[in-house]
């Protein structure tokens, strides 16, 4: 045997071992035989190749290939492998379902009725009604997703706007703070003298309140001392002298009384003004001629003018 052909040898057998070696790792019995049929779904959802087809939840077989079916619609053919012993009828219906983990996979109904049918045919298809919602729903959510990426992606540009004004702002921010500290620098020697003013300036308020606090003290001792029942009878009698004196205008207003008469009547007053006006003229006559009022007789019948 030649070397040559030992080596072509050793290349088959390492392909054989690779492939069923591959189609084990996969899930694939090597010993055992299968037969391939086909059905059509709407819309599969996460079904993909190497997922389990099972009757009554014993795996028999297993999804070998998906293809996409433009011309009805956008379905989709799912070709699938079962073992030979079992008989699939025109009745088996090949329902889409998945578990509670989100596992897809399809589940053979067999009714043993009818005629069985042979490798290469097309099974009946039907989608589990829970996962039916879920791939209804899946595509408006799937549509939502998409246009909050696009927002996000939209806000994220303007984020970078922002991000340009910020990074101004900080810049701005640490030429201001520099500053600050350059001009805290230069006037250190001034700021430590107002510091310094400031601390006796408290001092001294200090000593003042000290001071204040005997003269509060005695205040307060003032403030105790007094009588509260004297206080009341003291705001009492000033009442009292209120309202009288209220009385008393009001009297007054009215005209009533000697001196009320007297601010109200205006012919009153004109008697006292013509008796003072009298009075005034007798008392000038008696300062220029004051020989009629001493003479024994007087004038007894000229009325005294100061002629």
């Amino acid at each position: 045997m030649s070397k040559e052909f030992r080596i072509g040898i050793i290349t088959v057998l390492s392909g054989v071992i690779l492939y069923y070696g591959f189609n084990f790792l996969k899930g694939s019995d090597i010993l055992t035989r299968s037969s391939y049929y086909y059905t059509i779904f709407p819309n599969i959802g996460t079904l993909q190749l190497s997922n389990p087809v099972s009757i009554n939840g014993v795996p028999v077989g297993k999804v070998t290939a998906v293809k996409l079916l433009p011309k009805q619609g956008n379905a989709v053919l799912v070709q699938f492998d079962v073992q030979d012993e079992v008989t699939l009828y025109e009745s088996t219906i090949a329902e889409l379902t998945s578990d509670l983990l989100g596992s897809t996979s399809i589940v053979l109904r067999t009714v043993t009725s009818g005629q069985a049918l042979t490798v290469g045919d097309t099974l009946q298809s039907q989608i589990d009604k829970g996962l039916e919602e879920i791939l209804e729903t899946a595509q408006p959510v799937a549509q939502n997703l998409n246009i909050t990426i696009n927002r996000l992606n939209a806000l994220l540009e303007e984020f970078e706007g922002i991000g340009d004004q910020v990074k101004g702002a900080v810049g701005t921010m640490d030429t201001t703070l520099l500053a600050v500290k350059e001009l805290l620098e230069a006037n250190k020697n001034e700021i430590s003298g107002i510091m310094s003013n400031t601390n006796e300036l408290i001092k001294g308020l200090d000593a003042r309140v000290e001071e204040l606090k005997p003269i509060l003290s005695k205040t307060g001792e003032v403030m105790e001392g007094i009588d509260p029942e004297k206080v009341g009878k003291i705001l009492d009698d000033v009442n009292t002298l209120t309202s009288t004196l209220a009385e008393t205008m009001e009297k007054l207003n009215k005209g009533e009384g000697s001196l009320g008469k007297l601010m109200s009547s205006d012919s009153l007053y004109q008697d006292i003004h013509k008796t003072i006006k009298d009075l005034d003229s007798l008392i000038i006559h008696f300062d220029n001629y004051p020989k009629d009022f001493l003479k024994p007789l007087g004038r007894k019948h000229e009325k005294l003018r100061g002629k």
